[in-house]
């Protein structure tokens, strides 16, 4: 059975953390790393847990090697390279939540509270909507106290 080398990993997101500029500590991922680290050994598969450990050495090294000022469009680059494959495999078998930032849920709603202003629904159906919102929010949280969740800038 092969070996995985965690702490290796864990001494990379260390670097990355201690080196990385205070407004730009999102874009490098590191709770979305952690948290799938964290679920590491709840794969039985072999297979998996070597794609799952060789794409986040991969991406731990590379942003480690970076300077550590990384814009928005490389963060997202890399994080779709590396770590959105990994995000699925947890997805499907770990029940794990993608996680959108703010303004994405903001763009999301407006759509349709716009529609539904212009259909002229009744205000019943705007306290629907905030229910909705309400539930969902709740529930990333609760997948954030399981650490189950991934997503950028998180």
């Amino acid at each position: 059975m092969k070996e995985f080398n965690l702490e290796y990993l864990h001494d990379l997101i260390i670097q990355v953390k201690n080196n990385s500029v205070i407004e730009n500590k999102k874009q490098f991922h590191m709770q979305t790393v952690e948290n799938f680290l964290f679920h590491f050994y709840s794969f039985k598969d072999v297979s998996k847990k070597e794609f799952i450990y060789n794409n986040i050495k991969t991406y731990l090294i590379l942003i480690s090697e970076i300077d550590h000022k990384m814009d928005q469009k490389e963060s997202m680059e890399l994080f779709d390279k590396y770590l959105y494959p990994v995000g699925h495999l947890y997805v499907v078998y770990k029940r794990f939540s993608f996680y959108p930032k703010l303004d994405v849920l903001f763009y999301f709603l407006t759509p349709i509270c716009l529609l539904m202003f212009l259909l002229g629904l009744s205000v019943y159906w705007y306290a629907v909507l905030a229910f909705v919102f309400l539930f969902y929010i709740s529930y990333i949280l609760w997948k954030m106290k399981m650490r189950k969740i991934f997503g950028l800038y998180f």
